[in-house]
């Protein structure tokens, strides 16, 4: 089976070239443009924009015995590889994208080139100048207009919220195994019950709050996370932080993909959100699955009031102990964290985070 999914298919232009460098190959190479971030600085706009470029034909037969492994097969199979088939994909080193901003006059950003350690990944801040816009900029592929990305102006002050995505606001059962690979490869993808409303709440009661959606869930699923946030949490738009997840061994795939690890890669980003907006307060929410507690609290021993409040959604069969929480929110305050269950995510909206509860 090869791969269609919706992210770049370069006909436009046989190459781009940049100081006699090959930039996208029209025949052979593909783009995944993610959303991005920005920020001002001296009344210049910087944007962080990543991208995957790999091969364009992606051959997901080679996932096929590992799905089979874990009884996924028949229609499952097709609905399994259109959702997750960029983990059979091949990453392409030493590439550079480039995205034209027509709000900017034209720029093109032009990102560093793909790097050979992380198998076609390229990360790059790109100053985009002094642009009329609002709160989101469209970014077009130079090579194939349609490719688009979002990039989202996050205010350098005021309030924003940070939030998980797998048992925070998506239904996933991250720590059954079976009901987690059905939820990410299978079954349309469901919100908790009441986060789309309180999400919505928010914007009103915290004045526009800037969102980003930081999820261990890898990058490979980009495009369908991205599809639940867009249609689900519409009145919340944000920028999606994938976690990493390099495939050597597509024998491997599932072993890697329930032994990420979340605890590290949300320190990192949190921390990268940290240096891009360090006079912002942000209310982050997680769930007791993973290591939400963990992370935030350690966040919060780190940069103090960057944290407004913390929320963790209470799951069953998970390690909810006062022993936990007691560990995780050591040095945060009682009155910077709360812990819900279902029954109570309703009442979320009439508490005043915005003037200091939490």
């Amino acid at each position: 089976m090869r791969l269609s999914i919706t992210t770049t298919s370069l006909l436009a232009a046989d190459a781009l070239t940049i100081s006699n460098k090959r930039v996208l190959n029209a025949t052979k190479d593909a783009v995944l443009l993610f959303d991005g971030m920005a920020s001002t600085k001296g009344g210049e706009l910087f944007a962080s924009i990543p991208a995957f470029v790999y091969e364009a034909d992606v051959n997901t037969s080679v996932l096929e015995p590992a799905f089979a492994s874990y009884g996924i097969s028949g229609l499952d199979m097709d609905t399994a590889m259109s959702r997750a088939g960029l983990l059979a994909a091949v990453g392409i080193a030493d590439i550079f994208p480039v995205i034209d901003f027509a709000a900017c006059s034209h720029i093109e950003a032009i990102l560093p080139p793909s790097d050979v350690t992380d198998l076609g990944m390229s990360l790059g801040t790109v100053a985009l100048g002094s642009c009329n816009w609002a709160h989101q900029l469209t970014g077009v592929l130079s090579v194939d207009p349609s490719t688009t990305n979002t990039v989202y102006s996050v205010s350098p002050t005021g309030f924003g919220v940070i939030s998980d995505i797998d048992d925070t606001i998506k239904i996933t059962n991250v720590t059954e195994t079976q009901l987690l690979l059905t939820n990410t490869f299978i079954s349309n993808p469901e919100p908790v019950a009441g986060m789309p409303e309180l999400y919505a709440s928010l914007v009103s009661s915290l004045d526009d709050p800037d969102f980003i959606y930081l999820t261990g869930t890898p990058w490979q699923f980009y495009s369908f996370v991205h599809d639940f946030i867009q249609s689900t949490f519409s009145a919340s738009p944000g920028p999606i932080i994938n976690n990493n997840l390099t495939v050597t061994d597509v024998t491997q795939v599932f072993t890697d993909l329930l032994t990420l690890d979340t605890y590290s890669y949300k320190v990192k980003q949190i921390t990268r959100i940290h240096a891009m907006y360090p006079d912002k307060t942000f209310l982050v929410v997680g769930d007791s699955g993973q290591t939400d507690p963990e992370v935030y609290g350690e966040i919060y021993r780190t940069y103090g009031d960057f944290i407004a409040c913390i929320w963790i959604r209470q799951l069953a069969d998970t390690n909810t102990t006062i022993e936990r929480y007691g560990k995780a929110f050591k040095g945060v305050p009682e009155d910077r964290s709360r812990l819900y269950w279902d029954n109570e995510i309703e009442g979320l909206a009439d508490i005043d985070v915005a003037s200091g509860s939490c």
